[in-house]
């Protein structure tokens, strides 16, 4: 499940996928660091979008809101000045959608587990 175009980035801008007996799927504790801190950062902002101010994006929004988050969290001045690949995380981001839309699972499956939680939790 490793795109073709892997071999032309750095490890650490490569998303790592967890073999399980029902195929492959991406953890986020199992990513490289940088990456796991714009998954949490993107976590956060669409968290509080979803919480605080607007709903959870359209089905055919989804993929433009992930970008938008993905790309801000790129941005942040704690993330840009720890990790030097922001530059060419970046760069995938818009060139690779793979690699956007396996960011972006990451973000949507923790947030909305975590939406699923607050919901038992409130009745």
């Amino acid at each position: 499940m490793v795109d073709a175009t892997d071999s032309e980035w750095p490890d650490e801008v490569q998303l790592k996928p967890n073999t399980v007996a029902k195929g492959a799927k991406r953890k986020h504790l199992e990513q490289p660091f940088v990456l796991q801190a714009i998954i949490r950062h993107a976590i956060t902002q669409a968290t509080d979008d979803v919480l605080l101010r607007k709903n959870w994006p359209e089905e055919n929004n989804r993929s433009a809101y992930g970008k938008e988050r993905l790309l801000k969290a790129c941005r942040d001045k704690n993330i840009i000045h720890t990790y030097d690949v922001i530059e060419e995380v970046k760069t995938r981001i818009k060139k690779d959608p793979g690699f956007m839309k396996g960011l972006s699972d990451l973000v949507s499956l923790v947030i909305l587990r975590g939406l699923r939680t607050c919901a038992i939790d409130l009745y």
